[in-house]
């Protein structure tokens, strides 16, 4: 998990804990561990980082999302998240023949969301597996999106609450 205060409590809702906000935060001295003193909400400094990714980060993430928009290849890594299979066990799951297959399966080689490895019985078998540090980034990056998603509907829920208010004490 990240460290910043903003992943902390974005972390704390994912798994149903209180957020306690700043007044909770303003009598307590944790110093370095003190939220207020890494993170100043949505559009801090920590967040304006995490959203700065290298060129590399959006590259791998451009073509891992690209590889699983197709269909066919959603179907491949569903199949792989069981067991490592052969690529002929894949083009059987897929229904698909093996060398229309070969062209997905390099395209999530390419990506990183693959890897395949030989068998040492014979070297002409390839057994492909899912590589689970390549759907990290993806994760992260999801895990920004929800949180903007979070802050956003939170600020709206905010504001319809006070103009209903306003509107029950001027009617």
């Amino acid at each position: 998990m990240r460290s910043c205060a903003c992943a902390r409590r974005a972390h704390r809702r994912r798994a149903g804990h209180a957020d306690y906000g700043e007044d909770y935060w303003a009598d307590r001295s944790y110093g370095a561990l003190d939220p207020r003193a890494t993170c100043g909400g949505l559009r801090s400094a920590c967040v304006i980082r995490r959203a700065a990714e290298s060129a590399r980060d959006r590259d791998e993430l451009d073509s891992a999302f690209a590889a699983l928009a197709d269909p066919t290849r959603r179907a491949v890594i569903r199949a792989l998240l069981r067991k490592p299979q052969r690529a002929g066990e894949l083009a059987q799951v897929v229904e698909m023949s093996p060398p229309a297959l070969s062209r997905h399966l390099r395209v999530l080689r390419s990506a990183g969301l693959i890897v395949d490895e030989g068998v040492r019985e014979d070297a002409r078998v390839r057994m492909f597996s899912i590589d689970p540090a390549a759907f990290a980034p993806m994760r992260d990056w999801l895990g920004q999106v929800e949180d903007l998603w979070h802050e956003q509907l939170q600020a709206f829920k905010a504001h319809a609450e006070k103009s209903r208010r306003a509107r029950k004490g001027a009617g």
